[in-house]
Formats: C-alpha cells, sequence, structure tokens
C-alpha cells in the first residue's frame, strides 16, 4: 500500500459521521396504547444520562437552543418510558452527546405542514451540527391496514 492510498483510507475512515439513524412506523392506535401524546409534531431530546431534556408539541422553531438544556422536562420519566415501550428503541443514551426521537404523521396519512416544516428544519440543524454525536429516531404514525373477514 503506497502512501496515497494509505491517506485515502485515513480521511475515509474519518469522514464517518457521528451521528445514528433509526426509524420506526407505528399506527395511532399503537401510539394511543403507549401512552404517547397524541400531537405531531413531537420533539424528545434526551442527554447522554438519558434525562429528557426537550419535549416539544407542534411545530418548533428553537430547536437548536435546546441542546443547551441541562434539566429535565416536568413529567420526564412518563414521556420517556412511554416514547421508549412504544419505540423498543434501545437505551443507550451515554453512546452519544444526544439522542433525538421525532414523532410524525407520514406523508401517506394525510398533510401535516407542521410535520414537513418540522423535518425540514431538523435537516437543516443536522446540518448545523455534524460536530456532535447525535443520535436520530425517527417515529412515523402511518395509516393502519384493516382486512374484512369474509
Amino acid at each position: 500500500m503506497n502512501i496515497k492510498q494509505l491517506l485515502l483510507s485515513c480521511v475515509c475512515l474519518f469522514a464517518i459521521p457521528a451521528t445514528n439513524s433509526a426509524e420506526y412506523n407505528i399506527t395511532d392506535r399503537q401510539r394511543a396504547a403507549h401512552k404517547v401524546i397524541n400531537s405531531a409534531p413531537q420533539l424528545f431530546l434526551f442527554n447522554p444520562k438519558g434525562e429528557l431534556i426537550h419535549h416539544s408539541r407542534g411545530f418548533h422553531s428553537g430547536l437548536k437552543k435546546a441542546f443547551k438544556n441541562t434539566e429535565q422536562v416536568e413529567n420526564a420519566e412518563q414521556l420517556k418510558n412511554n416514547l421508549l415501550n412504544l419505540t423498543q428503541a434501545p437505551r443507550n443514551f451515554d453512546d452519544y452527546e444526544f439522542t433525538l426521537f421525532y414523532l410524525g404523521i407520514d406523508e401517506g396519512v394525510g398533510p401535516c405542514p407542521p410535520c414537513r416544516k418540522q423535518e425540514r428544519l431538523l435537516e437543516k440543524i443536522k446540518d448545523k451540527m455534524a460536530d456532535k454525536k447525535i443520535n436520530y429516531h425517527v417515529v412515523n404514525i402511518i395509516q393502519e391496514t384493516y382486512y374484512l373477514d369474509e
């Protein structure tokens, strides 16, 4: 291996983003069964200790400021448990600087302008905070399919 190949290998190794993503598709019935608040979009931001330091319902334009929060939100444990029981997401908060859950309505269900607006803002936040190790989770509320027995 020559020096040029070695340098290219090192650049590729360190260019891997420090983020992780997971996506969950749930029905509204599942959301209700796990007592997750009936509102979209919602944001849940956790610190490395697994403390819920931000929760918002509806479009939230000040998300970047939420990363500076140090105090847990009211009802943090209940909100956290309901969300994590719904998604069955691993509880590995200490592997990241932040863990962010975005809950929105899938486009297949119908229009949700605040959801699309929040998604665009999240993409900008990801770009601006590329230096942070953030674990992103997207929770889509999807259309439930019903079958008729013949």
